[in-house]
């Protein structure tokens, strides 16, 4: 009797509402099959900044006092305490934080031409089965996305949650957008199931909320491998670089949507009152000790005067009160000269202006066309000007991928001009971002216009009469760089046909290319 009552309620139950009123029921990694409410937990990936870690896990323990935490120490500090006093699942780097600041700040200039490392130093293979391990043991359904400067501020809206095949979503952010021949490469090979609206769009930023089912799939080191990961970063350099792009793009690729999550807030580009998790409060961030990728020639650089004063000239030129500092990074990539200008106002205390002139893709060999070559060194003249003359910031950091030298050059006559009509001194520092040959050639995260570019600015650029051979590439390796590094996006066919020329001749030129054997690459 009792048996066929029960049947009866539970036919009963199926009938008002199918398939919803079942409870949760324990399954294997990946969170729950069936429940009234999904299971979330949170996934913290930290260095050194004691201070904001206590103040993101004190937030999240006042509204979660027992849901599940992924606390990770990525620079081999000791969190073993504060693990326990919030009652996270604790992971921790080997070694030692000395060792590891200087590891993480070589891979991290390294991974500025393509290397398959992120903007922190981890490669591409540990970060995604960090992920992995993190939704392994969560039994979650969703992990939220901490980060050092996440704040929670109410427990989330279940009715808010994404839908069943979202992978990740995270704040409105329509100003995060990957780079339109990206874009176009996701359209057509994202599978026809993703949602097209966010296609676009990147948003796996701290605050953001990722499906663990996901994680478990896409993320398998089987189907990364099946992406052709040097093509993708050629598309947008900020792939495999900046974590949430490339979360995205792997969730997309995977087949699952990205999605806005309304209980997500990242001021000012995306403000939400009553959002439960707020990305972007660093008032406790503190410049590391072992983990700041502080570059030789950061160091022992003299804190510039802030400009706070101001005269005016007859002519109606401003000049500023002090001393002014301008420093030119050369390098084909956009990320690396705006992390350390970062790092820099940090390091400094002081405000610092950045502006990027390199234009139509990053200088990948466009800067082989007079028109780009041009437009960039007048653009040049009228940042330094601009700024020399009205920005209150005492520093500016000029990014530049100028082989010819002409933006340098363009810049140069500006601050002559301002010195003599102000007699104000200006300091002037250049950085060169390059790699080693050796390594470019060789790397397998590395595309060959990425080498090609590597190769052309290393020997323009560094002057003979130091190490003589710093590669050896065979002919066959070098003819097919060169016939890949033509192939370019964008281009009409007959200023691709331009550029190749051009970079045959040089690299013929430069090389001393003989047919057969191996050739040496020397500056």
């Amino acid at each position: 009797f009792f048996s066929t009552c029960s049947k009866f309620v539970a036919m009963f139950k199926e009938f008002l509402c199918p398939g919803r009123c079942a409870r949760r029921s324990k399954t294997a990694a990946g969170g729950s099959s069936l429940s009234q409410e999904p299971k979330v937990g949170f996934f913290y990936q930290t260095c050194n900044q004691t201070n904001a870690m206590e103040r993101v896990l004190e937030s999240v323990r006042q509204h979660y006092p027992s849901e599940f935490i992924y606390l990770y120490s990525d620079c081999c500090h000791d969190y073993k305490a504060v693990a326990e006093k919030y009652n996270c699942h604790y992971v921790q780097r080997s070694g030692t934080p000395e060792a590891d600041g200087l590891l993480k700040a070589k891979s991290a200039l390294k991974s500025t031409f393509g290397v398959g490392c992120n903007q922190y130093g981890m490669c591409i293979e540990e970060w995604c089965a960090l992920w992995r391990d993190a939704a392994e043991v969560s039994q979650c359904d969703w992990l939220v996305h901490l980060e050092d400067d996440v704040i929670t501020r109410k427990r989330h809206d279940p009715a808010k949650l994404p839908g069943p095949n979202v992978g990740v979503a995270g704040p409105n952010l329509p100003g995060f957008a990957f780079s339109v021949p990206l874009q176009e490469y996701l359209k057509d090979h994202a599978p026809a199931s993703v949602q097209r609206p966010m296609l676009p769009f990147y948003n796996a930023t701290g605050a953001s909320i990722v499906s663990t089912k996901a994680i478990l799939d896409v993320l398998k080191p089987e189907n990364i491998a099946k992406m052709d990961l040097p093509h993708l970063h050629f598309l947008d350099l900020r792939l495999l670089r900046a974590t949430d792009a490339t979360l995205n793009a792997f969730m997309l690729l995977g087949g699952y949507d990205s999605a806005v999550w309304a209980d997500a807030s990242m001021p000012p580009q995306n403000p939400v009152a009553d959002a439960a998790f707020l990305h972007g409060g660093k008032e406790e961030y503190v410049v590391s000790g072992t983990h700041n990728a502080v570059m030789p020639w950061q160091h022992g650089v003299a804190k510039p005067i802030s400009t706070k004063k101001w005269t005016q000239l007859p002519t109606g030129s401003k000049c500023a009160v002090g001393g002014r500092w301008v420093m030119i990074m050369n390098s084909p990539m956009v990320l690396s000269s705006w992390e350390y200008s970062s790092r820099l106002t940090k390091l400094l205390n002081a405000e610092v202006a950045f502006n990027d002139t390199r234009i139509l893709g990053g200088g990948y060999f466009r800067n082989f066309l007079s028109s780009v070559v041009d437009t960039q060194m007048d653009y040049t003249l009228k940042c330094v000007e601009g700024w020399l003359h009205s920005n209150p910031a005492p520093v500016l950091v000029l990014a530049m991928s100028d082989v010819w030298g002409t933006a340098t050059n363009a810049a140069r006559k500006a601050i002559q001009q301002y010195v003599q009509e102000c007699g104000t001194k200006v300091y002037t520092t250049s950085v060169f971002f390059h790699a080693n040959p050796d390594i470019a050639i060789h790397e397998r995260f590395t595309d060959s216009q990425t080498v090609y570019s590597q190769l052309i600015e290393y020997l323009q650029l560094m002057k003979p009469g130091g190490q003589q051979q710093v590669a050896t590439v065979s002919h066959a390796q070098l003819h097919n760089i060169l016939v890949k590094a033509s192939q370019l996006p964008g281009m009409t066919k007959q200023e691709s046909q331009q550029v190749a020329s051009k970079m045959e001749a040089m690299i013929m030129k430069m090389l001393g290319l003989l047919e057969g054997g191996e050739v040496n690459v020397s500056p």
